[in-house]
């Protein structure tokens, strides 16, 4: 069993198994606690001296789990926009996984210079560390490394081996060869013949 309640004079939505605990627990993260304090519906209730009730909007009697208890309380927010147009800061349900993509990703653009030098320094503290690794592991599983190569190739034998013409001397060359033929003498010295013809 759990309930689904709002805030009084808020839109706020919650869910909760007891609904005297959580009450109590509004109060206390509100008024006494540190880490919560910062929190946009409990700023809101100080700035304007509001009282702390609850307001029950759907009483569920089935025991369920609490991923259900959570995509329940997501429909109610839902319902009444408290996310978007209320004083809910996040989704009762996401999927954690893509939210903690979705945080890296923006973190890595707003400190993108920082994470740059730390990988860097990172990379040449260890460098000598990673370079045995590398070296150890590629001995002891050489045999399985050639193993995917051998099926990798195999299973795109068609696409590697296309021929196609050099875009700088028209020389007809395998698609997987182009970026070492351009730097051949040859394909430089035809390119420039091809230049100095036009």
């Amino acid at each position: 069993m759990f309930y689904i309640y709002k805030l009084a004079n808020l839109n706020y939505i919650g869910s909760t198994k007891d609904i005297n605990k959580r009450l109590i627990s509004h109060i206390g993260a509100c008024y006494y606690c540190k880490r919560h304090k910062n929190i946009k519906v409990y700023k809101y209730i100080r700035e304007n001296n509001i009282k702390i009730e609850l307001i029950i909007l759907a009483v569920y009697n089935k025991n369920c789990s609490y991923k259900i208890q959570r995509l329940v309380e997501q429909f109610w927010i839902n319902k009444y926009n408290s996310k978007h147009n209320g004083l809910n800061t996040d989704n009762a349900f996401t999927n954690k996984k893509k939210m903690q993509l979705i945080y890296n990703k923006q973190y890595y653009q707003n400190n993108k210079e920082r994470e740059k030098k730390r990988n860097k320094d990172y990379y040449y503290k260890n460098r000598e560390y990673n370079l045995e690794y590398a070296s150890n592991y590629l001995q002891k599983n050489r045999e399985e490394i050639n193993k995917k190569r051998r099926m990798a190739y195999q299973k795109n034998k068609n696409k590697i081996n296309i021929k196609i013409n050099c875009p700088k001397c028209g020389t007809l060359t395998s698609k997987k060869h182009i970026f070492t033929h351009q730097k051949t003498k040859k394909c430089n010295n035809l390119s420039l013949i091809k230049n100095n013809k036009k």
